[in-house]
């Protein structure tokens, strides 16, 4: 089957495998839970695959390319343990976890999240004396005597021996355990993912003319010679930045990715063509929709390979430079998206997004309709095709949950920074056909403030503002200086730092239980509250993120903090979104890049 189908297979797969009854039965029994084998050529997009996997079932992944390790990272160090058996002292081998199980362990801290995928590549290339731990592992889903954690799903991935000489072929004992999928290379599938992540139009045209040449493996005198769809992606990314910084191109370079002499001499003289074809055409003027009359005429005396080249070279190029699609196009000009939350929402450390990070001098001018183009609810307003009087952003820096309770409640609030008064919020809520609500961590991030300042006699608040606000959002010689003088100004006791320690340790734990209870319950409230005002609409209850993942203590609570969270979601009929991988800066707020995930999150959610 093609990668495509894969993916489908092992989604449909991971989901079963989650699934539990109303006890919390798992629908299959883990011992019924076979792990998945991708069987296929090297290149084919297996990688990729599990990682899209991850994100779209909102689960953690690790991936472990078997071959890079030893028996001992996989199966542990052995130490001698002293044990007693008939009344005699015996000394017996143990060994220490796994790495690649804790690893397994390090996921679930660092992102909050129980299941996930454990996805093992390269696994039938292994050594001599890491196969048998291997066909162990696929057996009885072990690293020597530590199990994989129950809820995650285990897939592994090789190579046919057509394409590698040192695989090993598994007994018929293993693969009655395992379920196969054997993976083909499909053109179609991969033109596809080629158009949705605008991959260079060259290479795209390239393979609608020469589709035998998409992928080729073979063996010659001169030893390997091949071409595969991660050589095509990669060529094309380098395509990319040598156009962009006017570097030059030539057949040395493609052989570099195409390690087909053959392929790479066609490519580089498409290459010529290409850049022939897209100055001598005004490829782009076409595209702007400007006259082409004499173009149209010169293609029109031109030889046949010739005007083929050029309505390739126009089709690749306009998927590059036409928007993508919206994933959610509305029905009617009236439906709405307002989302609601707290400095993320606002967008934070985004360069557009403005505000004075003097102390409570919040900037809440009524910027609800004009928020910065970066933020995750712009973006998820321009997929869904809507404009700024279609999609409200009230993201109300330093809001905790409380003071999102009582703006739905009131339409105003009173928050450590600013005072928010929106008498059209509420109606703004009842009239929308999509709420998505997304609270972030001040209702912990703000008391471990406090606690600090408290414990530090106020000397620790002086750097509230810089790390709420954003300026510490990239770590540059000023911000460094700036953090410097900080931390120098606060010119702690012997005690104070004491205090401060010991917050850290033991007393941010307390701090977390306390207020988790609190923001589970405001949660709850506000959810009521939303319904009450709309019963239609679709509400989608965004996750937490840890936005100090130094703090172990943080991991934890994030995690349980989510679970209730979700369950809240299933109860009052809302979509729950996990973000976990969200990238932050040093001030915890999204990077753009984070924005944008958020936003992908968001809209897999959305009801089409």
């Amino acid at each position: 089957m093609d990668i495509k189908r894969a993916k489908q297979e092992i989604e449909h797969a991971v989901k079963a495998y989650l699934a539990v009854d109303d006890t919390g039965t798992p629908l299959i029994p883990p011992i019924r839970q076979r792990p998945i084998l991708l069987m296929g050529p090297p290149g084919v997009g297996k990688t990729q695959i599990m990682e899209q996997i991850a994100q779209e079932c909102g689960i953690a992944l690790v991936a472990y390319t078997i071959t890079h390790h030893t028996r001992q990272s996989a199966v542990g160090l052995p130490f001698i343990r002293h044990r007693n058996f008939g009344g005699a002292d015996r000394s017996v081998t143990e060994y220490t976890m796994s790495e690649i199980i804790a690893s397994v362990y390090d996921k679930m801290e660092q992102t909050g999240l129980e299941h996930g995928i454990l996805f093992i590549d390269e696994i039938n290339c292994v050594s001599e004396t890491l196969a048998p731990t291997m066909l162990q592992f696929l057996q009885c889903k072990t690293f020597g005597n530590q199990a994989v954690p129950a809820g995650w799903v285990i897939v592994a991935a090789g190579n046919p021996p057509e394409y590698n000489k040192s695989v090993r072929d598994f007994d018929l004992v293993t693969l009655d355990r395992v379920r196969r999928i054997d993976i083909e290379p499909n053109l179609a599938v991969w033109q596809e993912y080629a158009r949705a992540h605008r991959l260079h139009p060259a290479v795209q045209a390239y393979l609608e003319l020469r589709p035998q040449h998409f992928y080729r493996i073979q063996n010659d005198v001169d030893g390997p010679q091949f071409v595969t769809a991660r050589g095509w992606e990669d060529l094309s990314a380098m395509l990319t930045a040598c156009t962009k910084l006017d570097l030059p191109v030539d057949e040395a370079l493609i052989g570099q990715y195409l390690r087909h002499p053959e392929v790479a001499r066609d490519f580089a003289a498409y290459w010529e063509l290409y850049k022939k074809y897209r100055q001598d055409y005004g490829v782009e003027d076409i595209l702007q929709g400007r006259p082409f009359a004499a173009v149209l005429e010169r293609a029109q005396k031109a030889a046949f390979d010739e005007r083929i080249s050029l309505v390739s070279l126009l089709l690749a190029l306009a998927l590059l430079v036409l928007p993508v699609l919206p994933a959610f196009a509305a029905e009617e000009d009236s439906y709405t998206y307002v989302a609601l939350g707290d400095s993320i929402t606002t967008g934070v450390g985004l360069k557009d997004t403005h505000f004075s990070s003097t102390a409570k001098s919040y900037d809440v001018q009524e910027n609800y309709h004009d928020y910065s183009k970066d933020c995750y609810v712009a973006r998820v307003a321009d997929a869904l095709g809507l404009d700024r009087d279609h999609a409200v952003n009230y993201g109300m820096p330093a809001a905790m949950s409380s003071n999102i309770l009582d703006l739905v409640r009131t339409g105003s609030t009173a928050s450590g920074v600013a005072y928010y008064d929106l008498p059209t919020l509420r109606q703004e809520l009842a009239d929308a056909d999509l709420i998505a609500l997304l609270i972030g961590s001040n209702d912990t991030v703000l008391q471990l403030m406090g606690a600090m300042g408290k414990a530090t006699n106020g000397k620790a608040t002086k750097l509230l503002i810089p790390l709420l606000t954003g300026t510490m959002r990239e770590m540059n010689l000023q911000n460094l200086r700036t953090l410097r003088k900080g931390l120098e100004n606060l010119d702690l006791t012997p005690e104070e730092l004491k205090a401060a320690l010991k917050l850290l340790d033991s007393g941010m734990e307390e701090i977390c239980d306390q207020t988790r209870g609190q923001t589970v319950a405001n949660v709850e409230q506000i959810l009521q509250e939303l319904r009450a005002l709309n019963p239609d609409a679709q509400i989608i209850l965004v996750g937490y993120y840890n936005p100090l993942p130094f703090l172990p203590t943080y991991g934890r609570h994030f995690r349980l903090l989510n679970r209730s969270v979700k369950a809240l979601a299933q109860q009052y009929g809302a979509d729950y979104v996990s973000i976990p991988y969200t990238s932050i800066a040093n001030d915890g707020h999204p990077t753009v890049c984070g924005h944008k995930y958020i936003a992908r999150q968001i809209l897999k959610a959305v009801r089409k």
